[in-house]
């Protein structure tokens, strides 16, 4: 962000004050996010679903430590089935909204 973005968007909270507002209680630099996943991995495991993004590819390749090749085949089923349920009740409920527009 530089000073054009600042003067076109106006002051923007901070990121502990967008968290606070959701009830998330503790937020750590992007630079501790591999060390907190193998904590996470070690104790409670972790699921994630398939990307078609290379970016999205390249990162849970390099914090999760799966081959490129693997990634899809190791990405949680019931993950993906439970987003592609909640997107569908989403697209009902735009359904209705249009069709009374």
């Amino acid at each position: 962000m530089d000073i054009e973005d600042v003067i076109w968007t106006g002051p923007l909270p901070m990121l502990k004050d967008k968290i606070a507002n959701v009830g998330i209680e503790e937020c750590a630099a992007f630079s501790k996010f591999a060390e907190y996943i193998e904590e996470a991995k070690a104790r409670i495991g972790y699921s994630f679903s398939s990307t078609l993004s290379p970016n999205n590819k390249i990162f849970l390749h390099t914090i999760l430590d799966i081959p490129f090749e693997k990634l899809t085949e190791t990405a949680s089923m019931d993950l993906i089935k439970a987003v592609v349920k909640l997107r569908s009740v989403k697209g009902k409920k735009r359904s209705k909204k249009l069709k009374a527009d």
